[in-house]
């Protein structure tokens, strides 16, 4: 069960078990995910792994997470962004080469590091 003080996001799959156990009744995997989905007090952290807001994770895509890190800092190298980025989300490296590379939303400077647009 997601705990304040564990700090560990889980998967909803665990969660769904975690709350059969408590509640000693099935509880839909689907259901879980989908409420998990709504409730404001969670991020979707990585594939299917949800986290407590409460944490100090970023909400939403990591477009927006890459986004708020050059907000706070500045331009970076792709690998300071890519170390930063993989703080506050479970996901592959490439993911966030993909979305560095959207023009619309960042631009490579000629040093080679990354800013906002």
């Amino acid at each position: 069960m997601l705990k304040k003080k564990d700090k560990r996001p889980l998967h909803f799959s665990n969660v769904a078990s975690d709350i059969g156990k408590l509640t000693g009744k099935k509880a839909h995997v689907q259901t879980v995910h989908n409420e998990l989905i709504k409730d404001p007090r969670f991020i979707l952290v990585g594939r299917g792994l949800y986290a407590l807001k409460d944490w100090g994770f970023t909400a939403g895509v990591v477009r927006d997470v890459v986004s708020e890190i050059l907000k706070k800092e500045g331009p970076l190298s792709k690998e300071k962004i890519i170390e930063r980025v993989l703080k506050e989300r479970f996901v592959k490296p490439n993911t966030i080469a993909i979305n560095l590379d959207q023009k619309t939303h960042f631009k490579k400077l000629a040093d080679g590091r990354y800013s906002l647009k």
